[in-house]
């Protein structure tokens, strides 16, 4: 005998596919304004208003306070450093120096850091947080170097569905579950390996 047993349907402006059952909550918007939010879109928690179910959202923080950060100082001679942040959200980590030309490090989203046009290179676990890197000419001596990043720990989840700027009422997340390949974004783009990586680790695939 044939026959249907049941039947999935996926809605084209929404993130969740369904094959593992999803957990969609609504996260309201505090008054003040906010950028467009595709679906699909990685949130990470902002700055909170004085009601504590309201907060702004974006692919990055809504203000530096958010960032976890850890710093440094050089020596003139050394030029091997290492840091460590707690998990971090790949593609976040940026490094930089207080030299007079400040040498600069920006997180390739791979697990790598910096490269041929940048001051050095390096490497980062996103899950630990630990941070490698190697100047291509040393910091100068008692010039501060800092680490920061996107903590994980901010991490809200994925944008359901797509909300205009400044619309008010707030944006439906996915916290838990699978969502449709490929619709998944940080910051406009595709996800890299890493962030699916970092996905999983929130249980979201």
């Amino acid at each position: 005998m044939n026959g249907v047993i049941g039947e999935i349907e996926n809605a084209a402006q929404e993130a969740a596919d369904r094959r593992h059952p999803p957990v969609i909550n609504r996260v309201q918007f505090p008054e003040a304004g906010h950028d467009a939010i595709p679906c699909g879109e990685m949130l990470f928690e902002g700055s909170r208003n004085d009601d504590d179910n309201q907060a702004t959202y974006g692919a990055t923080p809504a203000d530096e306070a958010k960032l976890i950060t850890a710093a440094g100082e050089g020596d003139g001679v050394t030029t091997a450093f290492g840091f460590t942040l707690g998990e971090v959200v790949p593609g976040s980590v940026s490094v930089v120096t207080a030299d007079t030309t400040p040498k600069k490090l920006s997180d390739n989203g791979d697990g790598t850091l910096g490269g041929a046009s940048e001051s050095g290179t390096g490497t980062v676990d996103y899950a630990t947080g630990k941070v490698a890197v190697t100047f291509t000419a040393a910091p100068a001596d008692d010039k501060a170097i800092t680490v920061s990043a996107i903590p994980g720990s901010g991490f809200i989840g994925i944008a359901n569905d797509s909300v205009d700027e400044d619309e008010d009422n707030g944006v439906n997340v996915v916290q838990h579950g699978t969502v449709c390949e490929g619709i998944a974004k940080y910051d406009g783009e595709a996800i890299t390996a890493s962030q699916a990586k970092f996905l999983a680790r929130h249980g979201i695939w």
